[in-house]
């Protein structure tokens, strides 16, 4: 007690501008310690102080710069603050992309509150921020997956429901459950489907939720719903389990089958003989039954169209005169040995035989045959289907199919042109690629290419699936990757009077790639990159990734290595503005860099094991004493021999750059 008097009594006689000071050093360790941005502006909008927090983001030096020159594109900040700095407003909120001090594009979610002198005037103003750029992205992510989610099960043509498990309300439901009704907010699944007012009971009707709950499994069970109409129909229910992570249901998916007409037809083939004989007189196909002598006992509507015969002039005759004569006596003998010994091969096979019509023509017939026995003895039933129509289909099909294939393989002999012809020759720099397309057309494409004196630009890239869609894909992204002499493109901008350019940096060519063939959500497809310029005097090699595979860097005095990239991008083609990041490496005499596609690094053998990125660059560090050329035709025939008699599923692209041990360097 007296301590604690003592302490009290010191604090009491401390000074005030010691209390000052103290306070001050206290709240400036508070702010300080705070993670969010807090920062100060004059009425001028020029920051005048900042929190621990706001220099690591702006920099040391952001204070005495105006707010706006942090801003990144255009963006109307300042009209809407404009309220709070003639005083209208106290609090604004406002969200602004912003220029980090490492010079990347981040959104911050500002908070900004007036400051005003003792008389009232504004003299600035203090904001708190935070990044919500990881945020607005994941929102995104998350907005991509339910619509996904909800497209699913709009495509389902059958009712769709999530139901709370608590008290049976439907929380989600697709359109086809408009066909029981509307869907309100509080509606439960035993009143939409039932008109009830209580849960399912009893035996007849078995709740599909409480079964759920005692067993904690999807089950499947048959109801009687009832349509808005008040029409009854059967539903084959499918229900499964949603669990909490305590391992509790709280919601459960019901999938309801409409097997109303599947009801019916079961029912209506107990009725009798009668309705059986009507629906095969209406078949389709023609339906024969013959008896153990061969004698035509069955003849519906089908067999009359088909083969002429009306009924009263073929029931009771031999079945032999609906088959060609030089067949009759082979099938004699088989009927006879059917009948003794109860063994028929082609029970239930589908054969062609040849028919015989009534005015003597010949044609082409499918059979299915059954055998089965009364007490009058065996008796065989045939479906007959004429299929000179399909036939003439096929036949027309694998003329389609050869021209196609022919046109498939002019197709790739035009993407294999595509390719680099020879690669380009430098006295200290040498590259060397090879490709083999897998047994479909690919989406595998590369170059190399000159851009000026002194910069060499090469790509390689890799377009999702295979076959003709992907083929045109990478075409395009061909020419679309060519630069043009004296003409601007993607990858060389003229400026002025057309006498000067640049060359485009990788980054801002995948970001450019990436919106002009943003992913169709009805056609997805995209490509993976790496694009790269190769300095001639300096030897760096400045390059971007979306979503390829890592390069691999051979240095000539040490083991091969994969260049991680940490920020390897997305692939071109799935978000839109995606920003990509450029990488380096500078490569020094004897060292090597190769580019390649997964085609390599997924290449399977017998035991669906894949060669992997372990193998690869064992294999490079195994070639590095071989010419550049020969290592790159060591790692193809070691990848063959992984694959075995398995050809490859996909292209193998790999393009391979290294630095010779001389030092002058000129293109030829």
């Amino acid at each position: 007690m007296n301590k604690t008097n003592s302490i009290r009594s010191s604090d009491f006689n401390m000074r005030p501008e010691e209390e000052l000071q103290e306070l001050s050093l206290r709240y400036e360790a508070i702010l300080a310690a705070v993670p969010d941005i807090i920062m100060e502006v004059d009425a001028n909008k020029v920051y005048t102080w900042a929190n621990q927090s706001g220099l690591v983001f702006f920099g040391e030096d952001v204070l005495g710069k105006e707010a706006s020159f942090y801003f990144e594109g255009e963006q109307n900040t300042y009209e809407r603050v404009h309220p709070l700095f003639e005083g209208d407003e106290n609090v604004i909120y406002v969200e602004s992309w912003q220029r980090r001090k490492d010079g990347k594009k981040r959104l911050l979610a500002w908070w900004c509150r007036i400051l005003k002198d003792e008389n009232g005037n504004v003299k600035g103003a203090i904001s708190t921020a935070r990044d919500i750029t990881d945020q607005q992205e994941t929102e995104e992510q998350i907005r991509l997956q339910n619509q996904l989610f909800e497209n699913t099960i709009e495509s389902l043509t059958h009712p769709f429901y999530v139901i709370d498990a608590n008290d049976y309300r439907i929380i989600i439901a697709n359109t086809a459950t408009a066909i029981f009704g509307t869907i309100s907010k509080d509606v439960t699944c035993y009143a939409l489907t039932h008109n009830r007012k209580q849960p399912c009971r009893g035996t007849k009707h078995i709740c599909p939720l409480e079964e759920v709950k005692k067993t904690k499994k999807p089950v499947t069970l048959e109801h009687t719903h009832y349509d808005k109409d008040g029409n009854a129909r059967y539903i084959e229910l499918h229900a499964y389990p949603i669990f909490d992570n305590k391992g509790n249901i709280v919601q459960m998916i019901e999938s309801g089958l409409d097997i109303t007409e599947r009801k019916q037809m079961e029912e209506e083939l107990r009725e009798s003989k009668k309705r059986f004989r009507s629906v095969v007189r209406s078949a389709y196909d023609a339906i024969i039954s013959v008896d153990s002598y061969g004698k035509i006992t069955f003849w519906n509507r089908a067999a009359e169209s088909i083969f002429g015969y009306a009924v009263y002039e073929i029931v009771g005759k031999s079945v032999s005169m609906i088959m060609p004569e030089r067949f009759r006596e082979k099938h004699q003998k088989g009927l006879n040995r059917v009948v003794s010994t109860g063994k028929l091969k082609i029970i239930g096979k589908t054969i062609e035989v040849v028919g015989l019509k009534k005015d003597g023509r010949e044609f082409p017939v499918e059979l299915s045959l059954a055998k089965w026995g009364t007490r009058e003895g065996i008796f065989f039933t045939g479906i007959l289907r004429d299929i000179t129509e399909r036939k003439r289909i096929e036949a027309e099909i694998q003329k389609a199919n050869k021209r196609m294939k022919s046109d498939l393989e002019a197709a790739a002999e035009v993407q294999k042109s595509l390719l680099p012809k020879e690669c380009l020759e430098i006295q200290e720099v040498r590259f060397a690629y090879t490709f083999k397309p897998c047994e479909e057309l690919g989406g595998d494409i590369f170059n190399v290419f000159k851009l000026d004196e002194k910069h060499v630009g090469l790509y390689i890239l890799d377009v999702s699936g295979h076959g003709v869609p992907a083929a045109l894909l990478s075409v395009t992204l061909s020419h679309v990757m060519s630069p043009l002499p004296d003409q601007s493109s993607l990858l060389k901008q003229q400026i002025g009077n057309f006498s000067k350019y640049r060359l485009v940096p990788p980054a801002e060519v995948a970001k450019h790639l990436n919106n002009q063939f943003l992913m169709d959500p009805d056609k997805p497809q995209y490509f993976t990159l790496v694009y790269g310029i190769l300095n001639l005097e300096t030897h760096e090699f400045r390059y971007v990734s979306a979503g390829h595979s890592s390069l691999i860097y051979l240095s000539h005095d040490s083991d091969a290595a994969i260049l991680y990239n940490p920020n390897p991008g997305l692939p071109i083609g799935f978000i839109k503005e995606t920003n990509y990041e450029e990488s380096s490496v500078y490569l020094k005499p004897g060292d090597r860099l190769y580019l390649y596609s997964d085609g390599v690094t997924d290449a399977t053998n017998s035991n669906e094991e894949q060669f992997e990125e372990r193998r690869l660059i064992g294999v490079l560090d195994q070639s590095y004493g071989l010419l550049l050329k020969d290592s790159i035709s060591y790692l193809l025939k070691c990848v063959e021999e992984w694959c075995g008699d398995a050809r490859p599923e996909d292209d193998i692209s790999v393009l391979a750059i290294e630095i010779a041990e001389k030092t002058t360097s000129h293109i030829s």
